[in-house]
């Protein structure tokens, strides 16, 4: 388990609401609406599109947040498609989110027009 402090940022109960119906199917990776990411994250230049999974297990953070799952959020910059990681945590009714994670094999990608969804997940460090 990762002993590293995350800052967590709520989100309102609308994203919040989108966050937990999305992240219900443990292992499964699925598109996600970007206007239904977080506010701060809708703002990232060159967004295009996202996607959400859940945790397989339930774990904590070292500051005590269930973790939810991660989105991978995809945006290009010059014609690379570069990618960043979030995690969702809830604690008790009140849902969070951090990143962002951007140093994995990953991060950069050549062709936006085909998103390496199953790497952005596969090679990420969890949380915790």
């Amino acid at each position: 388990m990762s002993k590293k402090k995350f800052k967590w940022t709520q989100v309102t109960n609308h994203e919040a609401h989108a966050i937990t119906g999305s992240t219900a199917n443990p292992g499964q990776v699925f598109p996600y609406d970007i206007n239904q990411l977080p506010t701060p994250l809708k703002k990232l230049p060159g967004l295009y599109a996202a996607y959400i999974t859940s945790n397989i297990t339930s774990s904590f953070s070292p500051e005590g947040m269930e973790t939810l799952g991660k989105a991978a959020v995809i945006r290009e910059d010059k014609g690379i498609g570069k990618a960043y990681v979030y995690y969702a945590a809830r604690s008790g009714s009140l849902v969070y989110f951090t990143g962002p994670e951007k140093y994995f094999d990953d991060h950069h990608f050549p062709d936006t027009g085909s998103i390496p969804v199953a790497k952005l997940f596969d090679d990420t460090p969890d949380i915790p």
